[in-house]
This record gives structure tokens, sequence and C-alpha cells, in this order.
């Protein structure tokens, strides 16, 4: 009997952000802006999720904050992220990864079961639903071999930075699947903290959603 392929989060994060320096635990309405994805995570309440930070001291309190919260905790290269992330899926065994980020506290729970579904029954390399949701929300889920190829072949340092770099600039070497999400009213929101203001709208945004996690049509409620 051929076993089932192990599908985990893993969620990236580090304090060193540049434009916004320690944003994923930056207060939003009383919780760490981390904190705001782990409770999304729970409320989906499958498959496993591994914070995966960098190696230097200043994310040491990240390390803490997964004891707390009892989540795991991958420590790898700060300036080659899709080594990273590749050595943390070898380490827990997993077959694809659904890639998170720790600057989006309202990342879209409620549609990734049917993205994993049909990534899964497509046996794609890589898929996303990043269309049709606000930005910040969407989540994209890549195979083991789309992430063991693009490192091994991914050398630019673009490619190092962001994990989805090489499969994004080479669709004709990987099997992708784009699908969109039902919510075209969200064209356009901005749900991603980056930047100070980006922060400001979060806690905004968290207000009206009141106690987390709050459904996406909450959220987008006019």
């Amino acid at each position: 009997m051929t076993a089932e392929p192990q599908i985990g989060i893993i969620l990236q994060a580090r304090m060193g952000s540049t434009r916004l320096p320690g944003k994923v635990m930056a207060d939003l309405n009383g919780l760490p802006l981390l904190k705001h994805i782990l409770l999304r995570w729970q409320w989906l309440g499958r498959w496993p999720l591994v914070l995966a930070t960098t190696d230097r001291p200043e994310d040491d309190a990240l390390e803490s904050f997964c004891g707390q919260e009892q989540v795991p905790c991958f420590r790898g290269s700060a300036l080659d992220v899709l080594d990273r992330y590749l050595g943390c899926a070898r380490t827990f065994g997993f077959d694809h990864v659904i890639r998170w980020t720790g600057d989006n506290p309202f990342v879209d729970v409620e549609h990734l079961p049917s993205l994993v579904a049909g990534h899964q029954g497509g046996a794609f390399d890589y898929s996303n639903n990043f269309t049709g949701l606000p930005l910040g929300c969407g989540s994209e889920i890549l195979s083991m071999g789309a992430l063991s190829r693009s490192a091994a072949e991914g050398l630019a340092p673009d490619h190092r930075e962001h994990v989805n770099e090489y499969i994004l600039q080479n669709p004709a070497l990987f099997s992708c699947w784009i699908t969109s999400a039902p919510h075209p009213e969200s064209y356009g929101l901005r749900w991603t903290v980056d930047l100070p203001q980006d922060l400001e709208a979060a806690r905004v945004l968290a207000a009206k959603g009141g106690a987390p996690p709050a459904p996406l049509a909450r959220l987008l409620a006019p």
C-alpha cells in the first residue's frame, strides 16, 4: 500500500526585517502578529506546522515563542531562504509544503483545503490561490521535487531569497496550477504587513474582525 503523502505548513519568519524590524512579534490588538497566524492554523485543524527562522541570535526570541506555543522550530540560513525551506522539509519528512510567511496575519484557511485537494488531485509541482484574495491571504504549495530542483538549479540571489522565484521564472519546467478563490471584491486589498502603515491598517482590520481568528467573510464585509 502506498503511503499517503505527508503535507506540512512551513511558516517562515524572522525578526530582522529591514523595513519593519520585529514585525512578526509586533503587537496586533493584544497578541503578537505570529499568534494570529497560529490561531488561524489551529482553527484549520489539519496539517502540521513548523516555524522556520534563521540561525541569527536575534531569532532566539522566535525559538522561545515556539516553545511557549508548542510549535516546532527549524533554524537555518538567514540569506538562503530556499535552502532553509528545503532543510526544514527534509527534517520533518514533508512531501509537499504549504508556504506561509510571518507577515500575513490574515492568511486564508477557509479555501486552503480545496487548494490542497486540487494540488494533490492534479499531481502538481506548484499551486497557489493568490488570485481572488487580498494580498497576504493566499497560500502556495510546493512539492518536495520542485523544492529540490529549485535549490539545485536556482542559483541567482533572487532564487535563494524567494522560495518560489525559480518556479515562477521557469514555469515550463514544472507542472503548475494557479487557481482563484471566489472573492473578486478583494481585488486590490493589501492585508500583508511590510511597512509601519501596513501594521496600523492590520490593527484596524483586526479590530473589525473581532476575536481571532476572524472568518474571511467578516473581514471583507463593508
